[in-house]
C-alpha cells in the first residue's frame, strides 16, 4: 500500500526540498510495507532524514527571509514530537 503519492501538489520548484520530500516519501512507504523485524531500523532512518531536512528547511527559510518561518518550525517541532 502506498501511503502517500508523489503528486504535482508536492513539488515546490526548488529540487534540493522536492528531493528532501521525495525520500521521504519514499521512506514512510517503506515503512508500510515492512516486516516487524526491519520496521525499527527503517523508522530511526525515517526520523533522522526528517530531523535532517528539518534543519535544511529551517535554515533555507532563514537565508530566504521566509515570512511564515516561526509557524513552520513550530510544525517542525509538532512533528518530531
Amino acid at each position: 500500500m502506498t501511503l502517500i503519492e508523489k503528486t504535482d501538489a508536492l513539488i515546490v520548484g526548488y529540487d534540493l526540498l522536492d528531493n528532501d520530500h521525495d525520500a521521504f516519501i519514499s521512506l514512510l512507504n517503506g515503512l508500510d510495507a515492512a516486516s516487524n523485524a526491519d520496521f525499527p531500523a527503517l523508522f530511526q532512518k525515517l526520523y533522522e532524514q526528517t530531523e535532517q531536512h528539518f534543519d535544511r528547511e529551517n535554515q533555507w527559510m532563514k537565508q530566504f527571509s521566509y515570512p511564515g518561518k516561526t509557524d513552520h518550525k513550530d510544525e517542525h517541532l509538532r512533528v518530531l514530537g
